[in-house]
């Protein structure tokens, strides 16, 4: 009863922002960009489509919101492409394939969406990973919920989760992230990062409706 209950929550919450088009606007080292996602569900999973300057990024996510398949396409037809079998993970880009152990953390590889499980429940830390893009291997991360706090983008002020995100172990001195998720929607509202030390640091904000 406890795990429909959960699920039906999910739904419920996706439902407020389901069949609709969110933009989202990034600015990182004074360069703009301005990325449209569409969102749908049907019975079996929920399917999200980013695009942005010829960059393409599919979603597709159980009924329980565990990520199944991600696939991203930049304007010079760069493939990155992973899917879920259970614990496998089956990824391809233009010069190799090659599969990978998952394990037992979650697979979280978009944060704006990934972290609707979590968001949901009461625990404080959510320990997941990631594939990262640029040489196709896993890094363990943590997403930790720090405290409430209002967000203001644009005109509008959201009460909002804030999570920190880092790698795990020696390595999250290296990089850290932190995001604020709207606690009526569920929906990401602001998010600031860098690359790494030394980079210029990104911000990611919801376009409000």
């Amino acid at each position: 009863m406890r795990s429909y209950l959960f699920v039906t929550g999910l739904f419920v919450c996706f439902s407020l922002w389901s069949d609709q088009t969110i933009t989202y606007h990034s600015l990182t080292d004074g360069i703009h960009t301005q990325t449209k996602w569409s969102l749908a569900k049907t019975v079996n999973q929920v399917e999200i489509f980013g695009q942005n300057r010829g960059n393409e990024i599919k979603l597709k996510y159980s009924p329980t919101f565990d990520l199944i398949h991600y696939f991203e396409k930049d304007s010079k037809k760069t493939i990155f492409e992973i899917q879920k079998e259970g614990d496998v993970l089956s990824v391809k880009t233009n010069a190799k394939s090659k599969t990978l152990k998952l394990g037992k953390l979650p697979w979280i590889q978009e944060f704006k969406f990934g972290f609707q499980p979590f968001l949901k429940s009461k625990e404080k830390e959510l320990p997941f990973t990631i594939v990262y893009s640029k040489d196709t291997t896993l890094h363990e991360m943590i997403a930790t919920k720090e405290k409430i706090e209002k967000v203001k983008v644009e005109d509008k002020t959201y009460e909002a989760q804030k999570l920190k995100i880092t790698l795990q172990g020696f390595k999250k001195r290296f990089w850290k992230a932190e995001a604020w998720f709207d606690l009526e929607t569920n929906l990401m509202v602001k998010y600031t990062s860098n690359e790494g030390p030394g980079t210029a640091p990104i911000e990611v904000t919801i376009f409000p409706s």
